[in-house]
């Protein structure tokens, strides 16, 4: 899963494996709702690679990238979330994709999720 975290809302695309040309997919569907986007990154092989700091370039009056310093999860205000959703998928007993992309967006929508503490760590 690739996800993008907003003040109230929370953006997502779902797939088999995240990769340079999944993480441009997913940006391009990002600049869509959003005129200007930064975006605070860990430091993935995708969000680093060749083809994406070309897109990237070329689309640098819409988009920023923040990276995080490698190695460094507890700087990420997003990585509990993960962790919240990592918990509640590790107690179910799954049969499909689709069961568990509900149980992510029903955590999602829980209104713990966008903490206002996440967002004052991030001076917003």
């Amino acid at each position: 899963m690739t996800g993008a975290l907003g003040r109230r809302s929370f953006w997502c695309q779902f797939s088999k494996r995240v990769n340079q040309r999944v993480f441009i997919a997913f940006l391009r569907k990002l600049l869509k709702k959003r005129k200007k986007v930064l975006l605070l990154l860990d430091n993935a092989r995708w969000h680093r690679g060749k083809k994406v700091k070309a897109w990237a370039a070329a689309n640098e009056h819409r988009l920023k990238f923040v990276f995080f310093l490698p190695y460094t999860p507890e700087l990420n205000p997003v990585e509990p979330r993960g962790k919240d959703i990592k918990k509640e998928l590790g107690n179910k007993l799954l049969y499909s994709t689709k069961e568990m992309k509900r149980v992510i967006r029903k955590q999602i929508k829980n209104k713990d999720f966008f903490a206002d503490e996440m967002f004052r760590y991030l001076c917003l």
